[in-house]
């Protein structure tokens, strides 16, 4: 992502050096202290960074659309009658999951407050704001999403080798669509 954003920014990769820092904690303290001039942090991390005066350069949730989540197993797991039904549960209670996160705010918002243990509502928040968006009511993984990521991650001498194909299986997604899962889940005759 972050080559991305110089793309975008209009700075040579040549113009700058990049150095190994750490975790977004790390990263956080060496811009604060001045060791680094720029650094890649994601939520909340840059609500604190803004907090304190910092500004964002480049925001990738609004500028690039990749995959934020994808649940993955191998072929050879869903050739099994009971991995494949296991697979398809985990999917609708991932869905069911994903309508709660958009349709129960504060029931969200309790939740994040206790798996992240921070009791900062601000924080909280500007998280559920942030994530809840990003989550699709289907768990079909987009192709330009992944065409995205394979264009960040994968040299271009060999992304002719990758197809986007080859990589996704919306089979059990749409398998759970087809029976109207999602009209049920969210209420819809359609």
């Amino acid at each position: 992502m972050t080559l991305l954003a110089l793309q975008r920014l209009g700075i040579d990769r040549n113009e700058i050096e990049m150095i190994q820092v750490g975790q977004q904690p790390d990263r956080m303290l060496a811009l604060r202290n001045g060791s680094v001039q720029a650094t890649t942090v994601s939520s909340p991390f840059d609500f604190l960074l803004k907090k304190e005066g910092f500004v964002s350069l480049f925001d990738s949730s609004n500028e690039v659309r990749t995959l934020a989540t994808a649940y993955t197993v191998r072929q050879k797991f869903l050739q099994s009658v009971s991995h494949h039904l296991m697979a398809e549960k985990f999917l609708i209670a991932m869905m069911e999951a994903v309508k709660i996160i958009k349709t129960e705010r504060d029931y969200s918002l309790r939740v994040l407050d206790k798996n992240l243990r921070n009791t900062d509502a601000e924080i909280l928040n500007y998280s559920y704001d942030f994530l809840a968006p990003a989550y699709h009511d289907s768990p079909r993984i987009k192709a330009d999403e992944v065409q995205t990521l394979i264009d960040l991650i994968v040299a271009p001498d060999r992304r002719k080798e990758l197809s986007v194909e080859k990589l996704m299986d919306n089979s059990l997604a749409k398998k759970i669509e087809k029976r109207g899962f999602l009209n049920i889940l969210y209420g819809s005759s359609g």
